[in-house]
């Protein structure tokens, strides 16, 4: 027998791009995975101001609410007044408390749905705590609104974090393809090392046992064609 000690060293010519190709695919993989993360991070911010503008209407609406109940209030005792003094009947004064009660409903239904808001956006920003949501409801009104134009031209989708994520998924699908067809094709191998030789381990380490080689070879896959 005979003994070898050494290192080598193998190298591929990667003539059909094929080590390329799997090395921009994976390139183009971790590029949509942060486009994904951008996906995330954008998702996450809308969801947050949808729903903090949203609680700023429902405080408007709530606001709008006491002062039409505090107008149907004195309407309702305006009404039980004139029908004390036979100047109007039961049915108009049982009209106005109905209209009130309607009016009254509607506040608990929208506290209630103030209540639902501040929690959806306590459970989006991570707060925890007793404290309401810090907000500027009386500024609702006057907030500048701008105005939007029909139509979304394409640079404007190329933005998207979405469609970036699957433009890059695409391109690394592509890439990967070209890598695995380029597997079916003749392959160049450079090998080269170097070390110590010997049948006797009492001569391996001897300058005569210096062994060094270099060599190529090629080789078709014939075999990897079915899979």
């Amino acid at each position: 027998f005979n003994l070898n000690l050494g290192p080598s060293l193998s190298w591929e010519v990667d003539i059909w791009k094929r080590l390329r190709n799997a090395k921009d695919a994976a390139r183009l993989r971790m590029i949509a995975q942060y486009e994904v993360r951008n996906f995330l991070i954008s998702r996450l911010v809308t969801e947050i101001a949808r729903n903090y503008y949203e609680l700023m209407a429902l405080d408007t609406s709530l606001k709008i609410l006491d002062a039409n109940i505090s107008i149907q209030e004195a309407a309702f005792l305006k009404m039980q007044a004139l029908k004390l003094y036979a100047k109007a009947n039961q049915l108009a004064v049982n009209r106005f408390e109905a209209q009130l009660n309607k009016t009254k409903s509607q506040r608990f239904e929208t506290s209630q749905n103030i209540v639902e808001k501040e929690n959806r956006l306590k459970f989006l920003t991570g707060i925890y705590g007793e404290a309401p949501i810090v907000r500027h409801s009386d500024q609702f009104m006057t907030l500048p609104v701008q105005e939007l134009q029909t139509g979304v031209p394409t640079q404007l989708l190329e933005n998207r974090a979405d469609i970036r994520q699957a433009e890059a998924a695409i391109k690394a699908a592509k890439l990967d393809l070209k890598s695995v067809k380029a597997q079916l094709y003749p392959n160049v191998t450079i090998e080269a090392g170097t070390g110590f030789s010997g049948f006797n381990p009492q001569l391996m380490f001897r300058p005569q046992s210096l062994l060094y080689n270099a060599m190529g070879n090629i080789m078709m896959p014939l075999i990897n064609r079915r899979a």
